[in-house]
């Protein structure tokens, strides 16, 4: 056991009014941990023998021959007493005497994250809690627990509990509406024992809780790309105009098609190709619906159906449908 957990802070210790000195002023040590504490009562370079009135611990009395000052140091080995005051005193005069500000602390055996009521996939739009559950931890006074939602926080909840023992508590967030964008996200939770100012407060973190959020397709669907053909043989070799269902033309090739169809590609196709010997159309009647699935889809004037291929993931209402009337002309 090393000298560790240790914090010295610029406190006042509680004096009787002599020139009694403590260092460090104040200790702030973990359960089970080793520390110690010197004590002297000097003026003018003259100084007195001193005593420590502690319940636990050894004493020991050190001498400094360069400048005559005698300390009483204080050894624990293992910190396990809570609420004690312990305090330095002269042998001769009792009345002069000073306690040492003394804080035991003990981190938590664990500190785990869940939603409240809830396990496994979250839905779009549904409201859900966090909570924070905290093993084991001591003083209960000083912790505060931070909700994370990857770096950004969330939420910060005070323990209010007066319990002056070991303690396991939950805390529980504010609540949240969960979006398509959460889907993948990380939760976790932070408890942290503030026992001063100076020096890095214990922290202890949860593990990261990813989140699966399913969720619905809007109107602005996307399904894979699609395309439609209406190749003529003829001589001269003719030119081709396509026009779309606002009766735009969209295309100037044998092929028409979409990189990413949505709802609004649904309707009327119309394929025209002229030479200087005449012209024919080609007409295509396209219907995109449903919620899901994906489709890939070709067609031409001698096969003028679509040949489907589909997959699916997430969460399925209905299965998309993408048809291509018989064709005419040519």
């Amino acid at each position: 056991n090393s000298p560790r957990n240790i914090i010295s802070l610029r406190a006042s210790s509680k004096s009787c009014g002599c020139p009694i000195m403590i260092t460090p002023s104040r200790i702030v040590v973990q359960y089970g941990s080793r520390f110690h504490a010197d004590c002297s009562s000097c003026v003018n370079g003259s100084c007195k023998e001193t005593k420590w009135e502690t319940p636990t611990g050894s004493k020991e009395t050190l001498n400094n021959s360069n400048n005559g000052i005698n300390k009483t140091r204080w050894n624990v080995d293992h910190a396990t007493e809570w609420d004690i005051k312990p305090m330095c005193y002269e042998d001769t005069n009792a009345d002069c005497c000073t306690v040492l500000a003394f804080t035991l602390y003990k981190p938590p055996d664990n500190v785990s994250i869940s939603f409240v009521n809830h396990t496994g996939p979250l839905l779009e739009g549904h409201q859900y809690n966090l909570q924070c559950r905290v093993q084991n931890v001591r003083p209960i006074q000083n912790l505060a627990v931070t909700f994370y939602k990857g770096d950004t926080i969330l939420d910060s909840v005070q323990s209010r509990s007066s319990e002056n023992t070991t303690v396991t508590e939950t805390f529980t967030s504010f609540s949240f509406n969960s979006s398509r964008g959460d889907d993948g996200v990380q939760y976790w939770c932070e408890a942290k024992l503030n026992l001063g100012q100076q020096g890095p407060p214990p922290v202890t973190m949860s593990e990261r809780l990813t989140t699966t959020v399913y969720c619905e397709f809007t109107s602005n669907i996307r399904v894979a790309r699609w395309s439609l053909n209406c190749t003529a043989h003829s001589n001269p070799r003719p030119a081709y105009s396509w026009t779309g269902p606002d009766n735009t033309t969209v295309g100037n090739g044998s092929d028409f098609s979409v990189q990413s169809a949505g709802f609004e590609h649904k309707g009327l196709y119309i394929c025209a190709a002229r030479n200087s010997q005449g012209s024919a159309t080609v007409k295509f009647n396209v219907d995109v619906g449903g919620v899901f699935n994906v489709f890939n889809l070709s067609a031409s004037e001698a096969h003028p159906f679509l040949i489907l291929q589909t997959w699916s993931s997430f969460l399925v209402r209905h299965a998309p449908t993408l048809i291509v009337h018989s064709a005419v002309g040519f």
